[in-house]
């Protein structure tokens, strides 16, 4: 299974060509997002989607926030930290989440809830990436109990299958899946996913 990424290079031009293939509903999702960097990003991994997904799909996204293929059965799930966007196609749930050495303090009350002895299982950022892996799979982000999604994401024999690694010198990506299964990283470049919108 492949998971692309895409390096934002946050170019204006490369913006607006990109959000001149979107539909009304994705724009208006972009513009939740409060900086230019984080609605680049998003732009970036909608067509990266759809690029991965073979097909000229509109993506919606349900209740939680979960982005869905209008008109497909396959899942998605996109991921964007520091500049490098990533997102993955699926027959089946599946989740992806890429971040650059998150600091213990950012996730410290959630961890407290959850039981601190959970950093002895996994360093803390891939600890991190597991947890947002995993939420995204489910569809429910970190509206859940975030002990709970800590816990089942540290949970020493999981039903579910997690691939973790290291990703462009100081990053984690992670994805959490329902079945086993294959991946392969593909680095995909700001121009073809425009060509291939």
């Amino acid at each position: 299974m492949t998971v692309g990424f895409v390096r934002a290079s946050y170019r204006l031009s490369i913006y607006d060509s990109l959000y001149k293939e979107i539909s009304e509903k994705e724009r208006m999702y972009l513009q939740a997002y409060r900086s230019f960097e984080s609605r680049y990003d998003s732009l970036l991994g909608l067509l990266l989607a759809r690029q991965l997904s073979g097909a000229c799909v509109n993506l919606v996204h349900d209740v939680k926030g979960k982005p869905v293929m209008k008109g497909s059965e396959k899942e998605i799930s996109i991921t964007h930290s520091s500049g490098i966007t990533a997102a993955v196609v699926s027959p089946w749930r599946i989740g992806i989440d890429l971040e650059k050495n998150v600091e213990e303090k950012a996730g410290r009350r959630m961890l407290a809830a959850a039981g601190q002895s959970l950093l002895h299982s996994f360093p803390f950022t891939v600890l991190w990436t597991r947890t947002e892996a995993y939420a995204k799979m489910i569809g429910c982000g970190f509206k859940e109990d975030p002990a709970l999604l800590f816990q089942e994401a540290a949970a020493p024999r999981s039903r579910w299958n997690f691939h973790t690694e290291c990703f462009d010198k100081d990053m984690v990506l992670t994805i959490c899946s329902e079945k086993p299964a294959f991946f392969q990283l593909k680095e995909c470049f700001e121009d073809t996913v425009l060509q291939n919108k």
